[in-house]
């Protein structure tokens, strides 16, 4: 498999237990899942779920480091309890001849 067809093919990352994903293994707000996608520009799709009883608020912090850069972005979110949700963040001024190597790291900080 090429990279161009690995990178369309979407890339998904999925990860298996929700608890303890996005931080402490205490936090109500985790990463339920997260993957990035390349078209004509970087793509990448976080998901949270709120596994606590309670509205919680928190920081979901997207991290793509592109041949050894880290490009962090953040978005508040605010979650009602057991709900999930997805974010999405595009990086238009990377395509997919811009870079050799990938990695993707998603976190959730600052749960209240």
């Amino acid at each position: 498999m090429d990279r161009r067809t690995f990178l369309r093919a979407g890339a998904a990352v999925s990860l298996g237990a929700l608890a303890g994903c996005g931080g402490g293994e205490s936090d109500p707000l985790v990463v339920a899942s997260k993957e990035f996608t390349i078209d004509d520009h970087l793509v990448v799709t976080a998901s949270v779920v709120n596994v606590g009883d309670a509205r919680h608020t928190g920081t979901l912090v997207v991290t793509p480091t592109i041949d050894g850069a880290a490009r962090p972005r953040r978005r508040d979110v605010a979650l009602d309890p057991h709900a999930v949700e997805s974010y999405r963040f595009d990086y238009e001024d990377v395509g997919p001849n811009d870079f050799k190597n990938l990695s993707l790291d998603v976190a959730i900080e600052n749960v209240e």
